[in-house]
């Protein structure tokens, strides 16, 4: 029986409550979000009519098996934080010891409910002068969407800035709300619809604890598929790893899984890591580093994901100036593929001359301290033309490129300047080396993107 009157109070009710919630959530921050949205808007439409097609195959054969079978039907329904609860930090043992957020191990050890997402992060190396977004903006991580009937459970934990979660299973915007960063943990319980997701904002220094913990739907969708999907033309795919079995020996601490380390990402501002790992399963994203006297690898940034066969995206809106390693933890002989990516740069490396080849290149990467940069290579044997190219975006300046031709490499320079525009601009000058090397340098100013390359003559075809 339907009360409209039982309702319209509790939409009421919901109203004024929803009225005195803080919304930090700015214009520029929306239309961020909105262009994260599109990395995954094609991917996510795919899930949900697939999603659909097969529950409506689903539901056809429970109607001839006299309803003996019955799947979970997805139900929006709005987010709405029911338990909220803090454990004070226990008192230290000395009044100068400070106060530690408990580790991500011993995280995971607490609680009831499968881990549907989790995540620790430190700033390992206080590049906290450098950690920050350029346009002044909060950072973020987004983590995929949770398949859960309804009731979540997250535990959050944080040292340093203030610290906002989002939570919910619609489209932005969403209410954000504040976290005490001061070692405590909030324990929150959730209700929401399926494909539910989970988004904190914070700004460094700051370290963090979060887990979140429900019963994972049996999906009907297909989860077979290791290939995964393009990442979209707005970002650039840094790595590509699709259908691997993990075979690496390192183990990764006590938690039974191995190690195996992906290629390293680049200093950016954001990155994409797309994942695919069969149902049941459970693999961790590692962004960390050997540190100086330590043999042991040092997470910053360990995310912990439940495999429910689907691609599952993880944002990581988080600078890493001097760009960071990668591993990827699962239990040996498990099956995973992942891409990672970022933002595509203005500028990049020059591979589309006609009559030329690339001899060597470096970029493109974003100077977050002025800095010089340096290459060199053999050329061509005996010596022969050179053609040598920047791009460079920025302000509007120009930088001054020095190229070597002389043997030994040192003595001689010449040079030339290179043109720096917010979109980006390409100068190129040409040169013949008189022996078989050369030397090309030049100092990249702070806030500029930029990209070098060194060409030689594309030898002709030979004739059959």
């Amino acid at each position: 029986m339907h009360d409209d009157l039982l309702e319209r109070r509790l939409r009421s009710a919901l109203a004024d409550e929803a009225r005195g919630l803080s919304f930090t959530i700015t214009a520029a921050e929306l239309q961020r979000r909105a262009a994260l949205r599109g990395r995954r808007a094609g991917n996510q439409r795919l899930t949900l009519l697939l999603a659909a097609a097969v529950a409506i195959g689903t539901l056809g054969i429970g109607v001839v098996l006299g309803g003996a079978i019955q799947q979970p039907t997805p139900e929006a329904t709005a987010p709405l934080a029911a338990i909220s609860s803090r454990t004070p930090v226990e008192p230290s043992a000395g009044p100068s010891e400070p106060v530690t957020l408990p580790s991500l191990e011993d995280l995971l050890a607490t609680g009831s409910g499968t881990v549907l997402v989790a995540q620790s992060h430190d700033l390992i190396d206080g590049r906290v002068d450098q950690a920050r977004q350029p346009d002044g903006t909060a950072s973020s991580v987004r983590f995929p969407q949770m398949w859960a009937p309804e009731n979540y459970e997250m535990t959050i934990a944080c040292l340093g800035q203030p610290l906002e979660y989002g939570f919910g299973d619609a489209d932005y915007p969403i209410s954000m709300s504040s976290v005490i960063c001061d070692g405590s943990q909030t324990h929150v319980g959730l209700s929401s619809g399926p494909l539910a997701y989970l988004e904190l904002s914070y700004r460094e220094p700051t370290s963090w604890r979060v887990l979140v913990r429900g019963d994972p739907m049996a999906l009907p969708l297909p989860t077979t598929n290791p290939v995964l999907p393009p990442i979209g033309d707005n970002l650039e795919e840094l790595a590509r790893l699709d259908d691997q079995t993990m075979q690496s020996d390192e183990a990764w601490g006590d938690t039974g899984l191995h190690l195996q380390e992906l290629p390293p990402l680049p200093g950016r501002f954001d990155y994409l890591a797309r994942i695919w790992c069969p149902w049941g399963d459970s693999v961790r994203l590692i962004l960390g580093d050997q540190l100086e006297n330590s043999p042991d690898l040092t997470p910053e940034t360990e995310t912990v994901l439940d495999c429910n066969g689907l691609t599952q995206d993880v944002d990581l809106r988080m600078v890493e100036p001097s760009g960071s390693r990668v591993f990827l933890a699962a239990a040996p002989g498990a099956r995973w593929s992942i891409v990672l990516g970022s933002e595509k740069p203005p500028v990049g490396m020059v591979n589309d001359l006609p009559g030329w080849q690339l001899s060597t290149g470096f970029g493109p990467e974003y100077a977050f301290e002025t800095h010089g940069v340096s290459l060199s290579n053999g050329g061509v044997e005996g010596g022969g033309p050179l053609l040598v190219e920047l791009e460079c975006a920025g302000p509007a300046h120009q930088v001054e490129v020095t190229v070597d031709l002389t043997e030994p490499l040192g003595d001689g320079h010449r040079k030339f300047l290179a043109d720096c525009a917010p979109g980006g601009a390409r100068t190129g000058q040409s040169y013949v080396t008189k022996g078989d090397g050369y030397l090309v340098s030049f100092t990249a100013p702070q806030g500029t993107w930029t990209a070098l390359t060194a060409l030689v003559p594309d030898p002709l075809p030979t004739s059959r």
